[in-house]
């Protein structure tokens, strides 16, 4: 009984000394692409305990090693986010270099949960700011239900399952030419794929 006792003091300790450190960070649902030049590109959401706010991170594997991890720029953080889904292509510039496309899903403060999109043009301009490229008045269904492809030419295509307020689920698609002079340029109304 004595052991027992012991083993839920160390337990409960432990636990104190978690709650208790000044921030903790949970990195989970990573998503990975590859070009045909064993570039590749990677994003995940990292949990932020001191502000209990979920983060959208990136990085980027050039030549033969990772970079550094960083917030996506001008991403507003969340407390529920679906995982992102990436895609990679070789730079149409420079055949070291990749460009890329990331989606995702959180709320877009009208009370629903959207789909936005980030593009990566070449290192050096690094990632655009988020754009939302859903209609702002549906609901992903969810992580597993959306979709990102790119091809060699730089055009791209998301496709997404949502919901509408009477709970009819569509599917939704939205297209982007990633070297567009103005980054992050979506369709201005998604497409639907399977119903009105």
């Amino acid at each position: 009984m004595a052991s027992k006792r012991s083993y839920f003091c160390a337990l409960f300790t432990s636990f104190c000394l978690v709650a208790a450190s000044p921030a903790l960070f949970a990195s989970d649902s990573p998503s990975l692409d590859m070009n045909s030049n064993g570039n590749a590109a990677c994003a995940w959401f990292t949990y932020d305990s001191s502000s209990g706010n979920i983060l959208l991170q990136t990085n980027t594997f050039i030549g033969s090693s990772w970079g550094s991890p960083a917030t996506l720029p001008g991403f507003t953080p969340a407390s529920n986010l679906f995982a992102p889904k990436i895609a990679v292509i070789t730079n149409v510039n420079n055949s070291q270099d990749i460009s890329a496309v990331v989606i995702w899903s959180q709320p877009n403060g009208a009370g629903y949960m959207s789909v936005y999109a980030s593009t990566y043009v070449d290192t050096s301009s690094g990632w655009s700011s988020p754009a939302e490229i859903a209609s702002g008045t549906e609901s992903a269904v969810g992580s597993t239900q959306y979709f990102i492809k790119i091809d060699p030419a730089g055009n791209a295509i998301a496709l997404w399952s949502a919901v509408d307020s009477s709970g009819n689920e569509y599917i939704r698609s939205s297209t982007s030419y990633i070297y567009n002079q103005t980054p992050n340029v979506w369709s201005s109304t998604p497409t639907s794929v399977s119903g009105p």
